[in-house]
């Protein structure tokens, strides 16, 4: 949900659980797909999931270019998984994201502020 004044919000009331927050991708292709298509589609997919999750993580406020505090100190170790499957080949991936250390040029212009990690395996 989108707040007019402060941005991404989270549902505050416990009472209606009818809010799911993204915890999963899944992107299938047949036979004729690309399988390396499929997981690029997921991977971004998930990116943006991971950047959903931390927005909603923030101290609410006026949105801005400089961000709000966590709520809590963990509040920004969030995980997603994608899933993929070409025919009966699945592949599964858990992807999180982290802040860009200095030998992956933190604070260089153009570089982005956090790397998304993908682990995988396949069956």
């Amino acid at each position: 949900m989108l707040h007019r004044h402060c941005g991404l919000v989270s549902d505050p009331s416990l009472k209606e659980p009818n809010l799911l927050f993204p915890f999963a991708v899944y992107e299938a292709k047949g036979y004729d797909g690309d399988p390396r298509e499929a997981r690029l589609q997921a991977c971004t997919a998930g990116a943006a999931y991971l950047d959903l999750l931390d927005a909603l993580a923030l101290e609410p406020g006026k949105a801005g270019p400089i961000p709000s505090p966590y709520q809590e100190e963990y509040n920004h170790d969030t995980q997603v998984f994608a899933l993929t499957s070409f025919g009966p080949h699945w592949h599964i991936m858990v992807g999180y994201k982290r802040v860009r250390g200095k030998e992956e040029y933190a604070g260089v212009l153009g570089m982005s502020k956090y790397v998304y990690v993908s682990c995988n395996g396949e069956t």
